[in-house]
């Protein structure tokens, strides 16, 4: 690796005791999809911040009323 930049998040990374992953990396992958979308529109200022959770909520509930175990 030449760039330093880079090579100093690779150290950063490796010698790090523990590394929390993104929140939507724990989300079913439907309910991430609305996270992220929501975020997006959220911050594109397409959608309020209620309707952005609203839609994730809603993606939440298909996915426990579908889920199979």
């Amino acid at each position: 690796m030449k760039d330093p930049v880079a090579k100093e998040i690779v150290e950063a990374a490796n010698s790090a005791p523990q590394i929390q992953l993104w929140y939507d990396q724990y989300l079913p992958p439907a309910v991430a999809t609305a996270h992220l979308d929501g975020l997006q529109e959220v911050f594109g200022l397409t959608k309020t911040p209620m309707e952005a959770q609203e839609a994730m909520q809603k993606a939440m509930d298909d996915y426990l009323a579908n889920k199979t175990e």
